[in-house]
């Protein structure tokens, strides 16, 4: 299984993670995941986001607690896991995409027979968007900035390699955001904890912050 941090329940029954590597809590876990089209290996991404805001920007901060790339039924396989194992919020992806629909749907048919739980998934909202692989890049670049430091890659990091090596031209080969599913399943989960914010101990439904279609890193996470 992923590691993840160890759930717990505070005083007031409210769920939480605790993170002893990095000394972190969280209140939301959220997933993306992404599957180039007639490839076999597609990819996951977990982010956490911190219980408390960061003294220094007044932000909740966001952590990767796992990346993965692999065949597509190994992924549901971790999916599972995390769904059964820590009541994670959600799992981001293009629900549209009916080949890993397909997929999907006979993997939880046999997850069923076995009265294990099925996975989910919900559509990004970047999915509609055109050019959406430049609005991702733009979401990620942006919680990366040093002014803000609210996405905190990790190291060693598949992610970060990406971050570091990938330029504009290689953007402008890219035709569809899924073409990069690393990158995808990233901007996925984290555009789902920009666009419905957090809204404290019992604070469902989560409403929507912003416009899906908008992005001001200067109002990300500030009361």
């Amino acid at each position: 299984m992923a590691y993840l941090p160890i759930k717990k329940v505070d005083t007031a029954g409210e769920l939480y993670w605790d993170d002893v590597r990095r000394n972190q809590q969280y209140h939301r876990i959220v997933g993306g995941m992404a599957w180039p089209q007639g490839v076999n290996d597609g990819a996951l991404v977990v982010l956490g986001e911190s219980a408390l805001k960061d003294h220094a920007t007044s932000r909740f901060l966001i952590y990767v607690l796992h990346e993965s790339v692999g065949p597509i039924p190994e992924l549901f396989l971790t999916m599972q896991d995390l769904v059964e194992g820590y009541q994670m919020e959600a799992f981001l992806g293009d629900p549209s995409d009916e080949g890993m629909m397909v997929q999907l749907r006979s993997f939880n048919g046999e997850q069923g027979l076995k009265n294990l739980p099925s996975v989910g998934l919900r559509q990004s909202f970047l999915i509609k968007q055109k050019g959406n692989i430049n609005s991702a890049w733009q979401l990620v670049k942006r919680h990366l900035d040093p002014g803000a430091k609210i996405l905190h890659l990790g190291e060693p990091s598949m992610l970060r390699e990406i971050v570091d090596s990938l330029t504009p031209e290689d953007l402008s080969k890219v035709a569809s955001i899924s073409q990069q599913p690393l990158l995808a399943a990233l901007a996925y989960a984290l555009g789902f904890l920009h666009t419905y914010r957090y809204q404290g101990p019992g604070g469902y439904p989560r409403i929507q912050s912003c416009a899906i279609t908008e992005y001001d890193e200067f109002n990300y996470g500030v009361d």
